[in-house]
């Protein structure tokens, strides 16, 4: 998953926009996110709380600045408009946060309780996976109503549910549950079960569904038919539900629960235990998405998890009119390097532009739609580089402008020129640099002065003169040299660590900024000497092709963070020739040697027979190491059964979506159970790849005979089963 730059849109008539502040982590979003979501609909986030920021003609239900909370598709995004039918006022005594908890939770159970099943005080209700956040939801309106709960979850939840006083509890992870409520039910049973449990819970659910009980399902794996249920229990009253379908096909209803439920959250008072309140909740931060999909698959939350998308900025109200960093969250697809969706407008300004990189980078502008560029710099281009030069004027409208930006005069003069006869200014690129390298004990005054001039003096310039201006991009080439030193280069180090900490100064005033720490690029600059690039080589560092640097550039302002190194390193050659500190040992122990799938199967195939097997073995670590977070392979035991090292069914499932992806195979759902480690799985994946028969070790089979019996079942069959060590995580 990656944040992709997109368009606001404007609201129709019936809609509004909303500026996301919250948004709700769902466990469909975790299954949408490793492709096992059984619905065509697959986006990300599904509700939010926010502050309203435009209106459609239609609404009068709303104005702008009022703070919301909504049900609506996407919702992983900073701007978001939707359906006024699905939104409502968030109560006053909630904070935001707090009102994200809201609407999917509370509406499904409200909807499914009141509306469905019609719960009744004295009535019997069996919650399954009750500390998750539907659960807890569930909870309070049975117990509103003056129902009888009676709740299965982990026992290391168990407490959660005892403080809201629900004293019938059973465990999640066993079948036992049935029997229990029999029991405590002297052979009556339930007259409603709530259920989201798949395989054999099922039918030991509907075992303990009295004969006129309501049975209503909101699971999605492995779920039954109408019919099937009609053959075990046909007086039963069978309901599947689909949420985000209704908020489709009936709006108007959302809006009424919304409303309903809304007038008990406003009771809240100290005084009224008895009224609905938001559920417990971790917070992630925007930042930390990822973060938060991996702690829902692996089920160590209770209540809900919340997005905080409210990361640390000034206040946009304060920027100029339409100013807004645009991210909505959504899967990867197959190029790395999508376009973005923004449109460019207005006059672009590179400095350094009459050199190699800055040609290179008013070409790539081109391509993205800018028509107006001004490339700026203090010497005329070089003979070499005319062709280029008039090849981009042929494309676009192209002023050459010699200034010295570290002038703040000069760059003043510049500005004005731009201001009075071409398009308002949306951004600037920051090219311009030069080296003078000399030893510590040969470094003086003057060369600092020559290298500090046009990136710290300049950048400054840039800074300090252009925030009058509505910009869309402030991107600074910065160097390698300021993360990881230079030999020679003090002066230049110095100055490319100060475009660094400006571009994380800009980031927190709410600018826009970006600082890449590029190692040389090809057959420019630096990287023109030979000399030194062959001396880098060696020591493990590559250059860049310059179409690979664009495609990169494009890559990272898909998402930009403040600061980004962009160094091609062979990490065994830098652990021959460099002194592996502390600052580097996250890099070095877990080597990814690559993040293109075709990659990592070239690799394979190009050594030599006899390394494939350790090599392959290696790969396959590398990515268990990523799921389980593990940062030193060689804490990773190679016979070591998946599931004892802590990877769930969650985490199969991801593990095996990438091998099929870097071996370009098609894998059975349940591979890593039946291939039960990594020795195993290696060996299974080499005679695929290499045509040879598996060497299957006694251990191996033993481990698959006790875990599942699953050769003769349907891929979809499998998969089912594989899942349905999701009933122990009260999602």
């Amino acid at each position: 998953m990656q944040w992709q730059s997109v368009r606001r849109q404007q609201p129709q008539d019936r809609e509004i926009e909303i500026e996301v502040k919250a948004t709700g982590l769902n466990f469909r979003d975790v299954m949408v996110a490793l492709d096992l979501y059984p619905d065509e609909t697959k986006f990300l986030g599904l509700e939010c709380a926010g502050i309203v920021t435009q209106l459609g003609k239609d609404v009068t239900s709303f104005k702008i600045g009022d703070e919301v909370m909504a049900i609506a598709h996407n919702s992983f995004s900073e701007y978001l408009v939707v359906d006024s039918r699905l939104a409502i006022a968030k109560p006053p005594s909630f904070s935001l946060l707090e009102a994200a908890t809201i609407p999917v939770t509370f509406l499904t159970a409200y909807y499914t309780l009141i509306y469905l099943a019609k719960l009744q005080p004295g009535e019997k209700v069996l919650i399954h996976a009750a500390a998750g956040g539907v659960g807890l939801a569930a909870i309070q309106i049975a117990q509103d109503i003056g129902a009888e709960v009676y709740a299965t979850a982990s026992l290391a939840k168990w407490s959660l549910l005892e403080s809201m006083g629900v004293s019938q509890i059973m465990n999640s992870r066993s079948l036992d549950f049935a029997e229990e409520i029999m029991s405590a039910t002297v052979g009556r049973g339930v007259d409603v079960v709530l259920n989201s449990l798949s395989g054999e819970f099922i039918a030991k659910s509907m075992a303990v569904l009295n004969e006129r009980g309501r049975f209503i399902e909101i699971g999605k794996q492995d779920i039954w038919s109408p019919a099937k249920v009609a053959q075990l229990k046909p007086n039963i009253n069978y309901s599947i539900v689909d949420l985000w379908q209704i908020t489709q096909d009936d709006p108007q209803l959302i809006q009424q629960m919304l409303r309903e439920l809304c007038s008990k959250l406003h009771k809240r008072s100290p005084l009224m235990t008895e009224t609905l309140k938001p559920l417990p909740c971790i917070v992630f931060t925007q930042e930390q998405t990822i973060d938060a999909f991996r702690y829902m698959q692996q089920g160590k939350h209770q209540g809900k998890i919340i997005i905080s998308m409210d990361i640390d900025r000034s206040s946009r109200s304060e920027r100029p009119k339409g100013y807004a960093e645009r991210y909505a969250l959504a899967l990867a697809n197959a190029s790395p390097f999508a376009p973005t969706h923004q449109t460019f407008t207005g006059t672009y300004l590179i400095t350094g532009g009459m050199g190699a990189i800055g040609l290179e980078v008013a070409q790539w502008l081109i391509t993205k739609g800018v028509t107006n560029l001004v490339l700026l710099g203090r010497n005329q281009i070089k003979p070499e580089l005319t062709d280029k030069l008039k090849k981009i004027q042929n494309d676009a409208q192209v002023n050459l402008i010699k200034a010295d930006i570290a002038n703040t005069n000069q760059l003043s003069q510049v500005l004005i020129q731009i201001e009075s006869e071409l398009p308002p200014l949306r951004g600037v690129v920051h090219c311009a640099g030069i080296v003078s390298d000399r030893t510590i004990a040969q470094q003086d005054w003057h060369s600092f002065e020559q290298v500090l001039a046009p990136k710290v003096q300049g950048a400054w310039n840039l800074h300090h003169l252009t925030q009058k201006y509505d910009l869309e991009s402030f991107i600074l080439f910065s160097s390698a040299s300021s993360l990881i030193g230079s030999a020679g280069q003090a002066n230049y180090c110095a100055a490319n660590a100060f475009l660094d900490s400006l571009a994380h100064v800009r980031r927190n005033l709410g600018l826009p900024a970006i600082s890449i720490n590029w190692s040389a690029w090809e057959q420019t600059g630096l990287a023109a000497n030979t000399q030194i690039t062959a001396a880098l080589k060696q020591k493990g560092i590559g250059s860049i092709k310059p179409n690979e640097g664009i495609e990169i550039l494009e890559q990272l302002l898909l998402d930009a963070p403040p600061q980004v190194g962009v160094m091609p390193i062979n990490w065994d050659l830098w652990e021959q020739n460099n002194a592996v500190t502390p600052y580097y040992e996250d890099l070095v122990t877990v080597k990814i040697k690559s993040t293109k799938s075709n990659d990592t199967k070239q690799q394979l195939l190009a050594v030599i027979p006899e390394y494939r097997e350790s090599l392959l073995k290696e790969q396959i670590s590398q990515q268990v190491a990523i799921i389980l977070g593990i940062k030193d392979l060689s804490k990773i035991d190679l016979n070591t059964g998946f599931l004892e090292s802590g990877l769930d069914s969650l985490g199969s499932v991801e593990l095996r979506n990438k091998l099929q992806s870097s071996y370009d195979l098609k894998l059975s759902p349940t591979v890593t159970f039946d291939h039960p480690n990594i020795t195993a799985l290696s060996n299974y994946l080499s005679s695929l790849l290499f045509h040879h028969q598996p060497i299957k070790k006694k251990q191996d089979i033993e481990i698959n005979n006790n875990l599942l019996k699953i050769e003769s079942l349907s891929e979809s069959e499998a998969e089912a089963l594989l899942l349905e060590e999701l009933n122990n995580l009260d999602l």
